[in-house]
């Protein structure tokens, strides 16, 4: 399966080798506490839905990274959920309750 968005014969431009993939920042509040956990401490979760600007014809790859620079002391995890063609839902614990600035990449075949 090809990413391009473009047939033989047609112009390759720099919106169509981009249409694939699309990226953001956003800032997640962890403001939902949680008994006890995996390491057997209380920690707090945040959420934060994700809206594509162009829907995907199918469902994308997605990579979330959290920009922290205490990771596994404060900050424990940033992950993803409920994926759809319109976008997904990034979810993080910490320690506390400081927010936290998750980048996101998704990479597909976008419904042109």
């Amino acid at each position: 399966m090809s990413l391009y968005q473009w047939r033989a014969g047609e112009i390759i431009t720099a919106q169509k080798l981009r249409s694939g993939v699309q990226f953001g920042l956003v800032n997640v509040m962890p403001d939902t506490s949680v008994g006890s956990g995996a390491l057997g401490s209380s920690y707090y979760r945040g959420r934060a839905d994700i809206t594509f600007d162009v829907p995907f014809a199918e469902i994308p790859t997605i990579q979330v990274t959290a920009r922290t620079s205490v990771p596994g002391g404060t900050f424990i995890e940033a992950t993803y959920t409920d994926v759809s063609t319109d976008g997904f839902t990034i979810v993080i614990a910490r320690s506390n309750e400081t927010s936290t600035n998750v980048d996101w990449l998704a990479i597909g075949r976008p419904d042109l």
